[in-house]
């Protein structure tokens, strides 16, 4: 990971939160999805975060990546089909073997290192 300055992540981090949250709301994410996303742990950080009231670390920046990353490649495999783009997260049984028939968003919640389960998504969508 390449560590951002401060002036980078202070004018990029309102407009990547706006654009998680738009994610967000597409996968019809609940708060603590969100938040496991996000890798926060309170609701007042998410709520700072939807108000973009706040500067992203170097790891939150490349954690919003890892899920932008996500969406896309969920874009491109069903450029035709906005409702599969938008509902593969949730969608289960999931048949591939990484997610054991979970859908992946369960396969990234029930984790103890959310991080790496996104990473792992991101991984294995391409």
């Amino acid at each position: 990971m390449t560590k951002k300055p401060y002036q980078y992540r202070r004018r990029f981090s309102k407009p990547l939160l706006e654009e998680f949250f738009r994610i967000s709301k597409c996968w019809k994410l609940n708060v603590k999805e969100e938040m496991c996303l996000l890798g926060i742990k309170c609701y007042q950080d998410l709520s700072k975060r939807r108000k973009g009231k706040i500067i992203l670390s170097n790891t939150e920046m490349e954690r919003l990546g890892w899920v932008f990353n996500i969406y896309g490649n969920l874009y491109i495999l069903f450029s035709n089909c906005q409702q599969a783009r938008n509902s593969w997260m949730k969608k289960k049984p999931n048949n591939a073997p990484i997610f054991s028939g979970k859908s992946a968003m369960e396969y990234i919640m029930e984790g103890d290192m959310p991080m790496e389960r996104i990473l792992a998504v991101r991984n294995y969508l391409g």
